[in-house]
């Protein structure tokens, strides 16, 4: 029987800040989708075929440091429902609510790019 698929996910994933923004003014993760959650949003139109994909999320960060507004900025490759799989996991990432100099991070915007690969369970 065919091992089920996993996911790897390659969360590289920063808050979009001015260049001239230092270090101390961008958010950190407090909370990122958990491999089984990654498992579960792989889309079964790529399973089937044990394809590889990527989506970047758009988003904008509320009050408490939660994704909000998500779309799809792109996929790849783009029939295989890469970008509703990288939608259905939005709610399970959250930034801090401040930076580290305590300015809030409500309303700043961000990109999350989401690397899916199939993989086999141990």
């Amino acid at each position: 029987m065919p091992a089920p698929f996993a996911l790897a996910a390659a969360l590289l994933l920063q808050a979009a800040a001015p260049p001239d923004a230092e270090f101390r003014d961008t958010p950190h993760w407090i909370r990122l989708p958990t491999p089984a959650e990654v498992t579960a949003a792989y889309p079964a139109a790529a399973r089937s075929h044990a394809v590889r994909g990527d989506a970047v999320l758009a988003c904008t960060l509320d009050a408490d440091g939660w994704l909000r507004g998500c779309q799809v900025a792109s996929e790849a490759p783009a029939d295989k429902g890469f970008g509703q799989a990288a939608l259905s996991l939005a709610g399970a990432f959250r930034m801090s609510p401040l930076t580290a100099s305590g300015a809030s991070v409500e309303g700043r915007p961000i990109e999350a790019p989401i690397h899916f690969a199939p993989g086999r369970r141990r």
